[in-house]
C-alpha cells in the first residue's frame, strides 16, 4: 500500500469525545453527549440501568430478527461497563420523547497483554440507516476507548455486506485479517440471514494509528488502499437472499474461498471499492497501523 501523497499527520490527536466533534449534552457532562449528523442534532447516551438496556433488546429484534436466545440480553449488557466498555445509544430529539433508533456496545479486556475493546454488537433502525449514524457512533466509541487506554477496537462482519464494507474499511480505516465460518451457526437472525451460514470477517480498528486518527479528528477519511488483490462481493445481498436464495449460497461458497486463501497468504482486507464492489486487500498491513500509540 502507497503512502504517497497523503498529507502528514496533524499533531492534534483525538482523546476525548470533545475532540472528535461532540459537545456535552446540557447538565451531563460525562455519559451524554450530542452530535450534529448530516444538518439533524443527535444524541449519544451511555446507557447504564436496566430500563434503558431493555429497549435495546427490541432494536435488536426490530434490526437483526433475533430469538430471545440469541440477543445480548439487558441482564449481560448492564455489566459491560465495569469492563471498560459501553452501551452507547443514539437518540433522534426531533420526536416528541427521545427515540433510541442505535446503539453500539463494548466490552474492555486483555489479549496477550494489550488491552482491547470488543464492540460485539451495533444496530441501527433501518428508517435511519442512511444518516451515518453508524459511522458518528463508531468515532464517539474510538473517542471513549482512547481515553481509556485502549488501543485497538475488535468486532466481527458478515463479509457480503457493502455496506458494512464501505463502512469499516472506506470511512473507518479498519482492516481484517481473519476469517470465520459459520461463528453463529446457520439458525442466527434467520430474517436477515435467510439460514446461511453466519460466516464473519474479524476486524481490527487501531483507533491510535495515524490513519485512523485522521478520521476522528475529521481531517479526511482513510485513502484508498492500493491494492494487491480484488474480491468482488454482491452489491446488495438483502435482495439476493429475497429473490434468489440459491445464488446467495453461491456468493458465500465463493467470497469465503477467496478470502480464506488470501488472508492465509498474508493479505489483509483493508478497503472498499463501490464501483464493481469490491473488497481491496493488500499485503502492507505496517502502513495500516503506523503511529499507533498513545502518546500525544
Amino acid at each position: 500500500m502507497s503512502t504517497v501523497g497523503l498529507p502528514p499527520m496533524s499533531k492534534r490527536r483525538v482523546s476525548t469525545p470533545e475532540e472528535s466533534g461532540f459537545w456535552p449534552c446540557p447538565g451531563r457532562q460525562h455519559d451524554c453527549w450530542r452530535a450534529a449528523v448530516r444538518e439533524f442534532e443527535f444524541e449519544f447516551r451511555l446507557l447504564r440501568g436496566i430500563d434503558d438496556l431493555t429497549v435495546v433488546e427490541e432494536l435488536q429484534q426490530r434490526v437483526f430478527g433475533v430469538s430471545e436466545r440469541d440477543l445480548m440480553a439487558a441482564t449481560m449488557l448492564i455489566g459491560v461497563e465495569e469492563t471498560g466498555g459501553d452501551v452507547i445509544g443514539v437518540f433522534d430529539l426531533k420526536t416528541v420523547e427521545p427515540q433510541l433508533v442505535g446503539f453500539v456496545t463494548s466490552i474492555g479486556g486483555f489479549v496477550n497483554g494489550e488491552p482491547r475493546l470488543c464492540s460485539d454488537m451495533m444496530a441501527v433502525d433501518p428508517a435511519y440507516r442512511h444518516f451515518g449514524l453508524g459511522f458518528a457512533a463508531k468515532r464517539l466509541q474510538a473517542a471513549l476507548a482512547i481515553e481509556r487506554g485502549f488501543t485497538s477496537v475488535t468486532w466481527t462482519v458478515d463479509p457480503l455486506r457493502a455496506a458494512n464494507a464501505r463502512l469499516n474499511f472506506a470511512k473507518l480505516g479498519a482492516f481484517s485479517d481473519r476469517y470465520e465460518r459459520n461463528r453463529y451457526g446457520n439458525g442466527y437472525g434467520a430474517g436477515l440471514y435467510g439460514g446461511m451460514p453466519t460466516d464473519r470477517l474479524h476486524i481490527v480498528w487501531p483507533v491510535t494509528a495515524d490513519r485512523v486518527q485522521r478520521v476522528l479528528t475529521g481531517e479526511s477519511l482513510p485513502s484508498l488502499v492500493e491494492a494487491d488483490t480484488e474480491v468482488p462481493i454482491p452489491a446488495d445481498i438483502d435482495h439476493l437472499l429475497e429473490s434468489d436464495h440459491g445464488s446467495a449460497l453461491e456468493w458465500r461458497q465463493s467470497v469465503r474461498d477467496a478470502l480464506e486463501q488470501y488472508l492465509a497468504e498474508g493479505y489483509v482486507v483493508a478497503g472498499f471499492r463501490s464501483e464493481g464492489s469490491v473488497l481491496l486487500l493488500t499485503r502492507n498491513r505496517d502502513s495500516l497501523v503506523a503511529g499507533a500509540s498513545l502518546d500525544r
